[in-house]
């Protein structure tokens, strides 16, 4: 059986080992002249590139140095929308809205044992606060602790004792932060402490909020930490135990929006969605994460318009609000089209599009850090549902660099960006990406260059990440790989029949290569 994927041959043998599905052969024509794609990776202008990341930098040296929901974001969405409105690169271009709960810490927590003696806690080593972990300024004096046993995953775990305690919850796998602080606080403690496990090395960062929180749903009133698993230790074996705390923090509901593009074609039921997030987080300006997916996303749908493409297949372009705050920009877009009743708080989409008509999603997230290693996600991280489909985008990803002499690894595509709601929900994803917190390996210095024992963006989430923070090469190199997917899959016959939905059977998997890299959570 034969597929074109543009001008790539596609040969399968169906061959299986147990449920994996191994048989896919990908060849690439060898004749330059048979590629029309690399045309576009070609002709993509880097100026303008560095233009739009100029814009944004702006943008974040106005607000405080950040371009979050709460401060530079709508100036960030402004310049992407009066670009795409003042050049007509759009048939249908909106804002939709949506509601998203943000969280800030406005001053230094405390954490003191009182009792039976004292001894003041070091914020960032010995404990932390939880984001989404209660709004206000309070202190709370010479509270009791109180051990919940089992997790604290149901109401049987607690007893009176948690009534006005600070209650100590020690990590599990049996059920969220979430899920565990909101049974505490219905069962009226005062505060929770998280306790990490033995194994641990770093404090619990989760936030303690429903992952794909909507307006409606509830948040945690009362303050949340997370603590080591030595202070948990003390805490608990010491007899009537006692602590005072100190909290400063602000959570509102706010509206804030995405940026959706609409390019029109023959095909309106393949749809590709091709998306970037706009936010930064509220430390810092955000340029390289994720200004550069951004700028990137915007100048290819640009150039493809200047060289008057005619896609088969519609698109869909889209920069991405609160992705910082737990993926909730993408969580909406997802929901609006996934669920069969649309939120009665903010109208549907303009542009006529179903869920059903959503074939594939690329997301370019973080494209340009200084000590870069260029990564694809890695599709059999994805659920056997879209693992066959999501290999299509990494094997598009991957031939480009093959072809371009490029060095890559894949990396792990479980959480952490915008493709979690697409593939969750049954549509095949991908994505490229160049690292952020993990050190560089000697032998990954020895293939890709740059710093060993560095991290690959130092800068992470950090105010430093401006334009100095920005690799003109990396984001040279990606944002040409990342020109190249979106012009091939917009021209290919029946993306449904390529995303395997009718085709493969749900224990069929593509047998892939194993990630090297993990991939950070936002």
């Amino acid at each position: 059986m034969g597929l074109v994927l543009g001008s790539i041959s596609l040969l399968w043998l169906w061959q299986f080992q147990g449920n994996v599905f191994v048989g896919l052969d990908f060849a690439l024509p060898q004749d330059p002249t048979d590629l029309s794609h690399p045309a576009l990776a070609d002709r993509l202008n880097q100026t303008h590139i560095r233009h739009h990341l100029e814009a944004l930098a702006g943008i974040a040296e106005q607000h405080g140095s950040s371009r979050s929901v709460a401060h530079g974001y709508r100036e960030s969405g402004d310049y992407v929308y009066n670009v795409l409105h003042s050049t007509g690169a759009c048939d249908t271009l909106e804002m939709q809205w949506f509601k998203a709960p943000i969280w800030h810490e406005r001053r230094v927590p405390r954490l003191m044992l009182m009792s039976p003696a004292w001894i003041p806690y070091r914020h960032g080593i010995d404990f932390q606060s939880l984001r989404y972990g209660g709004s206000g300024t309070g202190y709370l004096a010479n509270a009791k602790i109180v051990a919940i046993p089992y997790g604290g995953c149901s109401s049987s775990s607690h007893t009176a004792k948690s009534k006005g305690a600070v209650v100590v919850i020690g990590e599990t796998r049996q059920c969220s932060l979430w899920e565990a602080a909101l049974v505490a606080q219905e069962a009226g403690a005062v505060a929770i402490l998280f306790q990490g496990s033995s194994s641990r090395k770093t404090l619990l960062s989760s936030r303690v909020r429903r992952d794909e929180w909507q307006e409606g749903d509830p948040l945690l009133s009362i303050p949340a930490m997370a603590i080591s698993f030595s202070v948990g230790r003390s805490l608990t074996s010491f007899r009537n135990a006692r602590v005072s705390l100190f909290t400063a923090t602000t959570l509102s509901i706010v509206p804030t929006f995405n940026i959706l593009c609409e390019w029109r074609a023959t095909n309106a039921d393949d749809t590709v969605v091709v998306g970037a997030h706009l936010d930064s987080v509220a430390a810092g300006p955000g340029i390289n994460d994720n200004g550069s997916g951004s700028a990137t996303t915007l100048e290819i749908l640009l150039a493809m318009r200047h060289q008057q493409a005619q896609p088969s297949n519609r698109l869909v372009f889209a920069w991405w609000g609160a992705e910082e705050d737990g993926l909730l920009g993408s969580r909406h877009f997802v929901r609006s089209l996934f669920n069969a009743t649309r939120s009665t708080n903010f109208p549907a989409l303009q542009m006529p599009l179903t869920w059903d008509q959503v074939s594939f999603y690329l997301n370019f997230d973080m494209l340009a850090s200084p000590n870069y290693i260029p990564m694809v996600h890695r599709s059999s991280d994805a659920p056997t549902k879209v693992a066959v489909g999501s290999y299509f985008i990494e094997l598009a990803f991957t031939e480009f660099f093959e072809r371009r002499g490029y060095p890559y690894q894949l990396a792990a595509m479980k959480r952490g960006s915008d493709f979690v709601p697409f593939m969750t929900h049954g549509v095949p994803s991908g994505g490229l990406l160049t690292g952020a917190r993990q050190l560089k390996t000697d032998a990954e210095r020895a293939r890709f260059g740059g710093l060993a024992n560095t991290a690959l963006d130092p800068c992470y989430h950090a105010k430093c990440d401006g334009l100095v923070n920005i690799n003109w090469e990396a984001l040279y190199r990606m944002s040409e790989a990342a020109a190249y997917a979106v012009h091939l899959f917009a021209y290919e016959s029946d993306l449904q029949a390529l995303a395997m939905r009718r085709w493969v059977s749900p224990g069929m998997r593509p047998a892939s290569r194993p990630a090297e890299t993990p991939t950070e959570l936002n």
